[in-house]
Protein backbone atom coordinates (compact mmCIF):
# COMPACT_ATOMS: atom_id res chain seq x y z
CA UNK A 1 0.00 0.00 0.00
CA UNK A 2 1.21 3.75 -1.16
CA UNK A 3 1.56 6.12 1.33
CA UNK A 4 0.59 9.67 -0.04
CA UNK A 5 2.12 12.37 -0.36
CA UNK A 6 2.47 14.62 2.46
CA UNK A 7 1.26 12.40 5.02
CA UNK A 8 3.23 11.93 7.96
CA UNK A 9 5.39 8.65 8.52
CA UNK A 10 4.30 6.12 11.04
CA UNK A 11 6.85 6.39 14.20
CA UNK A 12 8.71 3.08 15.53
CA UNK A 13 7.53 1.82 18.69
CA UNK A 14 10.62 1.32 21.21
CA UNK A 15 10.75 -1.44 23.50
CA UNK A 16 11.35 -0.11 26.55
CA UNK A 17 12.67 -3.46 28.59
CA UNK A 18 15.34 -4.00 25.36
CA UNK A 19 16.82 -0.81 26.18
CA UNK A 20 17.69 -1.44 29.78
CA UNK A 21 20.19 -4.48 30.61
CA UNK A 22 18.39 -7.85 31.27
CA UNK A 23 20.34 -8.24 34.51
CA UNK A 24 19.46 -4.61 36.04
CA UNK A 25 16.21 -5.24 36.46
CA UNK A 26 16.15 -8.37 38.27
CA UNK A 27 19.14 -6.81 40.43
CA UNK A 28 16.02 -3.77 41.30
CA UNK A 29 13.99 -6.51 41.97
CA UNK A 30 16.46 -8.05 44.65
CA UNK A 31 16.57 -4.72 46.50
CA UNK A 32 13.09 -3.99 46.93
CA UNK A 33 12.73 -7.21 48.03
CA UNK A 34 15.48 -7.23 50.46
CA UNK A 35 14.51 -3.52 51.69
CA UNK A 36 10.83 -5.28 51.84
CA UNK A 37 11.52 -8.23 54.13
CA UNK A 38 14.08 -5.89 56.31
CA UNK A 39 11.18 -3.77 56.98
CA UNK A 40 8.84 -6.35 57.61
CA UNK A 41 11.62 -7.92 60.62
CA UNK A 42 11.96 -4.60 62.07
CA UNK A 43 8.01 -3.92 62.22
CA UNK A 44 6.86 -7.48 63.25
CA UNK A 45 7.99 -7.39 67.17
CA UNK A 46 6.41 -4.35 67.55
CA UNK A 47 3.05 -4.74 65.64
CA UNK A 48 1.39 -7.20 68.40
CA UNK A 49 -0.29 -6.38 71.23
CA UNK A 50 1.64 -5.32 74.19
CA UNK A 51 5.04 -5.74 72.17
CA UNK A 52 6.13 -2.41 72.57
CA UNK A 53 6.15 -2.39 76.17
CA UNK A 54 8.12 -5.48 75.98
CA UNK A 55 10.31 -4.01 73.92
CA UNK A 56 10.90 -0.96 76.32
CA UNK A 57 11.26 -3.10 79.20
CA UNK A 58 14.08 -5.56 77.78
CA UNK A 59 16.14 -2.43 76.48
CA UNK A 60 16.04 -0.67 80.30
CA UNK A 61 17.16 -4.39 81.97
CA UNK A 62 20.67 -4.43 80.62
CA UNK A 63 21.72 -1.15 81.46
CA UNK A 64 20.37 -1.70 85.41
CA UNK A 65 22.16 -5.01 85.03
CA UNK A 66 25.47 -3.54 83.61
CA UNK A 67 25.24 -0.72 86.29
CA UNK A 68 25.26 -3.58 89.10
CA UNK A 69 27.68 -5.60 87.55
CA UNK A 70 29.89 -2.06 86.95
CA UNK A 71 29.87 -1.49 90.46
CA UNK A 72 30.68 -4.76 91.79
CA UNK A 73 33.70 -5.56 89.65
CA UNK A 74 35.05 -1.74 90.67
CA UNK A 75 34.61 -2.79 94.54
CA UNK A 76 36.51 -5.91 94.19
CA UNK A 77 39.35 -4.25 92.50
CA UNK A 78 39.25 -1.73 95.36
CA UNK A 79 40.05 -4.36 97.46
CA UNK A 80 42.32 -6.06 95.74
CA UNK A 81 44.11 -3.09 95.93
CA UNK A 82 43.65 -2.43 99.37
CA UNK A 83 43.99 -6.28 100.37
CA UNK A 84 47.99 -5.94 100.51
CA UNK A 85 48.48 -3.02 102.95
CA UNK A 86 46.02 -4.17 105.33
CA UNK A 87 47.58 -8.10 105.03
CA UNK A 88 51.19 -6.45 105.07
CA UNK A 89 51.95 -9.19 102.60
CA UNK A 90 54.20 -9.13 99.46
CA UNK A 91 53.47 -11.45 96.15
CA UNK A 92 51.49 -11.88 93.14
CA UNK A 93 49.94 -10.64 91.38
CA UNK A 94 49.59 -7.58 93.61
CA UNK A 95 52.66 -5.98 95.87
CA UNK A 96 53.25 -4.30 98.48
CA UNK A 97 56.68 -2.47 97.25
CA UNK A 98 58.74 -3.13 100.35
CA UNK A 99 61.68 -1.57 98.63
CA UNK A 100 59.40 1.64 98.73
CA UNK A 101 57.17 1.27 101.22
CA UNK A 102 58.56 -0.27 104.24
CA UNK A 103 60.43 1.02 106.80
CA UNK A 104 64.30 1.12 106.69
CA UNK A 105 66.81 1.34 109.20
CA UNK A 106 69.04 4.24 109.04
CA UNK A 107 71.93 2.51 109.62
CA UNK A 108 73.63 0.36 106.90
CA UNK A 109 76.41 -1.93 107.19
CA UNK A 110 78.99 -2.87 104.19
CA UNK A 111 82.27 -4.79 104.47
CA UNK A 112 85.12 -2.19 103.51
CA UNK A 113 88.75 -2.68 102.60
CA UNK A 114 91.46 0.16 103.17
CA UNK A 115 94.87 1.23 103.24
CA UNK A 116 96.96 1.82 106.35
CA UNK A 117 99.96 4.28 106.07
CA UNK A 118 103.14 4.90 108.00
CA UNK A 119 101.02 7.04 110.14
CA UNK A 120 98.07 4.76 111.06
CA UNK A 121 95.82 6.08 109.08
CA UNK A 122 93.37 4.74 107.43
CA UNK A 123 92.26 5.36 103.53
CA UNK A 124 90.03 4.46 101.12
CA UNK A 125 91.00 2.03 98.53
CA UNK A 126 90.01 1.86 95.38
CA UNK A 127 87.61 -0.86 92.90
CA UNK A 128 90.85 -1.78 90.93
CA UNK A 129 92.74 -2.08 94.04
CA UNK A 130 90.42 -4.28 95.34
CA UNK A 131 89.16 -6.48 92.69
CA UNK A 132 91.55 -5.65 89.71
CA UNK A 133 88.11 -3.72 87.99
CA UNK A 134 86.94 -0.58 87.99
CA UNK A 135 83.60 -1.69 88.89
CA UNK A 136 82.35 -0.98 91.98
CA UNK A 137 79.96 -3.60 92.12
CA UNK A 138 82.25 -6.17 91.34
CA UNK A 139 85.05 -5.04 93.97
CA UNK A 140 81.71 -5.17 96.57
CA UNK A 141 80.86 -8.58 95.76
CA UNK A 142 84.57 -9.65 95.77
CA UNK A 143 84.77 -8.04 99.48
CA UNK A 144 81.27 -9.50 100.40
CA UNK A 145 82.14 -13.36 98.73
CA UNK A 146 85.41 -13.26 101.21
CA UNK A 147 83.61 -11.88 104.37
CA UNK A 148 81.00 -14.66 103.65
CA UNK A 149 83.35 -17.56 102.87
CA UNK A 150 85.89 -16.51 106.24
CA UNK A 151 88.43 -15.58 103.19
CA UNK A 152 89.35 -12.50 104.79
CA UNK A 153 92.66 -12.97 105.04
CA UNK A 154 93.31 -14.77 101.16
CA UNK A 155 91.40 -11.65 100.22
CA UNK A 156 93.49 -9.28 102.19
CA UNK A 157 97.08 -10.94 100.62
CA UNK A 158 95.70 -10.29 97.19
CA UNK A 159 94.69 -6.97 97.84
CA UNK A 160 97.91 -5.90 99.16
CA UNK A 161 100.06 -7.23 96.26
CA UNK A 162 98.07 -4.74 94.02
CA UNK A 163 97.89 -1.36 96.55
CA UNK A 164 101.00 1.13 96.58
CA UNK A 165 104.25 0.76 97.90
CA UNK A 166 103.61 3.71 100.21
CA UNK A 167 100.55 1.80 102.46
CA UNK A 168 102.04 -0.14 105.37
CA UNK A 169 99.02 -2.65 105.38
CA UNK A 170 95.86 -3.40 104.46
CA UNK A 171 92.59 -3.70 106.53
CA UNK A 172 89.32 -6.01 106.11
CA UNK A 173 86.05 -5.04 107.97
CA UNK A 174 82.66 -4.81 108.26
CA UNK A 175 81.65 -1.00 109.00
CA UNK A 176 78.50 0.10 110.38
CA UNK A 177 77.43 3.88 109.08
CA UNK A 178 74.32 6.30 110.09
CA UNK A 179 73.17 6.81 106.25
CA UNK A 180 71.26 10.14 107.08
CA UNK A 181 74.85 11.66 108.30
CA UNK A 182 77.09 9.96 105.61
CA UNK A 183 74.61 11.42 102.89
CA UNK A 184 74.98 14.78 105.05
CA UNK A 185 78.62 14.83 105.20
CA UNK A 186 78.84 14.46 108.81
CA UNK A 187 80.89 11.45 110.63
CA UNK A 188 78.84 8.73 109.78
CA UNK A 189 80.86 5.44 111.55
CA UNK A 190 78.81 3.79 114.38
CA UNK A 191 80.86 0.50 115.07
CA UNK A 192 83.68 -1.35 113.06
CA UNK A 193 84.66 -4.90 112.95
CA UNK A 194 88.11 -6.15 111.57
CA UNK A 195 88.02 -9.01 110.37
CA UNK A 196 91.35 -9.43 108.61
CA UNK A 197 94.46 -7.44 108.55
CA UNK A 198 98.12 -7.83 106.44
CA UNK A 199 101.31 -6.26 105.42
CA UNK A 200 102.01 -4.69 101.96
CA UNK A 201 104.91 -6.77 100.53
CA UNK A 202 108.32 -5.27 100.25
Amino acid sequence: MRRQRGAPRPRARRNNAAASPPGLSKAFQRLDWGLNWGHLLRSKSVTRPGSMARLVENEARPGMTGSWARRLLTACLVAALLSPAVRNEDGLPLSTYPMYSGTRSHLSSFVTASGIDEQGTRSTLSALTISGSRDRLIAQSFLNDAARRDEAPDACAEIASRVDRKLEGVEIATEQHDTIARLQGSESLRQRDVLASCEVPG
